[in-house]
């Protein structure tokens, strides 16, 4: 009978990124060198509204984790900001949940630097039912780069945007190798 052994984030990762040091614990798990963890998961305590037809970077006034302080709770509260010596390859993703409505499309972009979409992910509503939109990508950032979450919702009127435990909305980057 052959062993299993269970597959873990890290190892994905770590499989991922050959050539850049990878190795094996004496768990088996395979991880990358961390040298530093910029780590960063926000979020928003109540509800919003999103205006009709235009991208609107969100706020976030919550730290779940924020390690190498990427994240203001008083100043540009909707930035993910790289910081000094910082830059790499990062995992950034996030999620917004749109209230039901009938009408028109939903979305959810990450914004590079104010002007650059480097991920997108837009759909039709769902009628009478609440509407997820979840984004991700890895993307290379400098130092002093920084990342936004983009509501977009077509409804021909404001919209609310949930805000729900511990996943809407949800915005997050995570180093993942220079």
């Amino acid at each position: 009978m052959s062993s299993r052994r269970a597959v873990t984030a890290s190892a994905i990762v770590g499989s991922v990124m050959s050539g850049n040091g990878v190795r094996r614990s004496s768990a088996t798990t395979i991880r990358p060198p961390m040298t530093r963890t910029e780590d960063t998961c926000v979020g928003r305590i109540a509800s919003c509204w999103l205006a009709g037809s235009v991208s609107q970077a969100l706020t976030f006034d919550t730290e779940r984790v924020d390690v190498g302080a990427m994240h203001d709770t008083s100043s540009n509260t909707g930035r993910l900001t790289v910081p000094s010596g910082g830059g790499g390859f990062y995992a950034i993703g996030g999620q917004i949940e749109f209230a039901s409505n009938s009408t028109g499309r939903r979305g959810v972009q990450i914004r590079l630097n104010g002007s650059t979409v480097i991920a997108r992910e837009e759909s039709a509503n769902l009628g009478a039912n609440d509407h997820t939109c979840t984004v991700s990508t890895v993307y290379q950032l400098a130092a002093g780069d920084y990342v936004e979450l983009m509501g977009l919702q077509a409804s021909g009127g404001n919209l609310n945007m949930q805000a729900t435990s511990a996943y809407s909305p949800e915005f997050y980057a995570h180093w993942i190798a220079t």
